[in-house]
C-alpha cells in the first residue's frame, strides 16, 4: 500500500512539473530601466488601429504597467513596447491578450525556453529587412550584408553617431512619442 501510494506520489509530481513547465513563457526583448524594466514583443492578429487603442488602453489599466504603445516594424509585424515592474511576466500579459483573441509572435517570447524560427515572417516578406522603425530624415538605415553580427554593430555605430551628431532631432523624436 505505501508502495503504491510512493508511486502515485511520483507520477502526480512528475505530471505537475511537466504542465508547469508547458505554460513557461519569457519575454526575449528586456531592458532593465532602475526600478523597472522595458519589454518588446511582436502580437498575432491585430485587425486594425481601433483595436491596437483598446488593447493598449487595457494593459495600462494595470498600475503596474507605466507606459507603452503599438506600431508597426518595417516588416509590418505589430509591435509592443511596455514600460512595467519586474513583476509582470509574460504569461500576464498574455492573459491580457487573450482577452482581444490575440497572442503573441513566439518568435519574440519564448515558449519553455524555445523561440521560433523567423523563416515564416522572412518567407511572407522576402524583401523585408531589420531596418529601423524610426522615421526621421536622414537617420541610418540597416545594411543587410549577410553577415548579421557585423550589420548590426556597423547599424548601432551609425545610429550612435547620427544621435551625437543631431541631438535636437532626436529629442524632438523621442518627445513626439511621448
Amino acid at each position: 500500500m505505501i508502495k503504491r501510494m510512493l508511486i502515485l506520489s511520483f507520477v502526480l509530481f512528475v505530471a505537475s512539473q511537466l504542465t508547469a513547465q508547458e505554460n513557461s513563457l519569457r519575454f526575449t526583448h528586456v531592458k532593465s530601466i532602475g526600478e523597472q524594466k522595458t519589454v518588446y514583443f511582436h502580437i498575432n492578429g491585430l485587425q486594425d488601429d481601433e483595436m491596437s487603442e483598446a488593447l493598449l488602453e487595457r494593459l495600462l489599466q494595470d498600475p503596474l504597467i507605466f507606459e507603452g504603445r503599438i506600431f508597426k516594424t518595417p516588416k509590418l509585424q505589430d509591435r509592443c513596447q511596455l514600460y512595467m515592474a519586474y513583476e509582470i511576466d509574460a504569461a500576464y500579459v498574455l492573459s491580457i491578450l487573450k482577452e482581444f483573441n490575440l497572442d503573441y509572435e513566439y518568435t519574440t517570447v519564448s515558449r519553455n525556453g524555445h523561440l521560433e524560427s523567423n523563416q515564416a515572417s522572412s518567407q511572407s516578406n522576402p524583401g523585408a529587412t531589420p531596418s529601423t522603425p524610426v522615421l526621421i530624415n536622414g537617420f541610418p538605415e540597416y545594411e543587410d550584408t549577410g553577415n548579421h553580427e557585423a550589420d548590426r554593430e556597423n547599424y548601432q555605430n551609425k545610429k550612435q553617431k547620427w544621435v551625437e551628431e543631431n541631438p535636437e532631432k532626436y529629442q524632438e523624436y523621442i518627445n513626439s512619442k511621448r
